[in-house]
């Protein structure tokens, strides 16, 4: 079945609105419902009432003339993708309409419908990544906005009362700012990862490493703050993969243990179609329903979180490097305590 995508038409000449609409019927790849409004006004009323995935707008209506439609519909619906469809061919309206909001500017006349297909469905995509972008620009600076706020509130009691303070509050107020700065560099570190990841600018030396030293290594350098694990794994168990991305993935995966997971888990490896199966299975109470489909989105967090620290970066982190090294890391639901499942490549044997 073709993809189903609803269209508001703003169009005030009827022959126009016509060949846009037939141009539109001869799509094979998506079914577009089309529905027509001939004046600004009426737009707005219709959006008012339907959720419409996208805007076909000309720019000479009979209420409003150039930007002014633009304007106006990101004025009241910021997230409503529009494509300017305008008898105008002018580069530089083209680009003041994409400075407005638009996302793309097409000339009556020069396209057909698959030109105008692709505009719709290309622009409806480029607004959910827009959203998504600005919702993770203003989760980033949800989560820096709370260490940031300790630091500059502690600094400033400091520096006014410090002759008034104790040696005992003193050293309680330095312990709390280093506390909020790793916090603070914790969450900037993981941002910049993130960003290297998706810009595929993170170099990996995978080679076969033995999993078990990996796990070692990685608890001591947790040191206070490891969980208890029961490690069942074979000694002499290889993966391909870099050293120091996956010990940030397993301690990633061993912080939620501590978090989340009751501060015990078990962790086993697997061969199988020269893969290996690695699971870290915790004592906790599992992930929630709630948040399962968006456990790897970047600051994804369920309900019961409320009282761990934590950003919701490290699973997301965690599956970019695992998919870059050629693996996988998911979660497997059902059962008790929750398990993550990291698939890496197994060295072949030589011989």
């Amino acid at each position: 079945m073709s993809e189903q995508i609803r269209v508001l038409l703003v169009e005030d000449n009827p022959a126009d609105a016509d060949l846009v609409g037939d141009l539109l019927e001869g799509v094979t790849v998506a079914d577009f419902e089309v529905t027509l409004a001939g004046r600004l006004s009426e737009a707005l009323t219709l959006l008012e009432s339907n959720a419409q995935a996208c805007l076909l707008l000309d720019l000479g209506l009979p209420d409003a003339q150039g930007m002014e439609s633009v304007v106006s519909i990101r004025a009241v619906y910021p997230n409503v993708p529009i494509v300017v469809l305008t008898g105008r061919d002018d580069e530089q309206t083209g680009i003041e309409a994409l400075r407005e909001g638009a996302q793309d500017y097409l000339v009556k006349g020069r396209v057909d419908g698959d030109a105008i297909s692709r505009a719709v469905r290309y622009s409806i995509e480029r607004k959910r990544l827009d959203a998504a972008k600005s919702e993770f620009i203003a989760r980033a600076a949800h989560e820096l906005r709370t260490p940031l706020a300790v630091l500059a509130g502690l600094g400033e009691t400091l520096g006014e009362r410090y002759r008034d303070l104790s040696e005992e509050r003193i050293e309680q107020g330095m312990q709390a700012l280093a506390r909020q700065g790793q916090r603070a560099r914790a969450l900037i570190s993981n941002l910049l990862d993130l960003s290297q990841l998706e810009l595929g600018k993170i170099a990996f030396h995978t080679h076969p490493v033995p999993l078990v030293a990996v796990v070692e290594q990685t608890l001591e350098g947790m040191g206070s703050a490891a969980p208890e694990l029961e490690v069942e794994i074979e000694p002499g168990q290889q993966v391909l993969a870099d050293p120091a991305r996956l010990e940030q993935i397993l301690s990633n995966l061993f912080t939620n243990v501590v978090k989340y997971g009751g501060g015990r888990a078990t962790v086993t490896a697997k061969s199988e179609g020269g893969r290996v199966q690695v699971r870290v299975s915790d004592r906790g109470t599992g992930v929630p329903e709630d948040i399962q489909p968006r456990l790897f989105e970047p600051f994804a967090r369920g309900s019961n979180t409320s009282e761990a620290e934590g950003s919701g970066l490290g699973l997301p982190i965690s599956r970019g490097l695992a998919e870059s090294m050629g693996g996988e890391l998911s979660y497997e639901s059902g059962g008790e305590g929750a398990t993550f499942l990291l698939e890496l490549a197994e060295p072949a044997v030589s011989g």
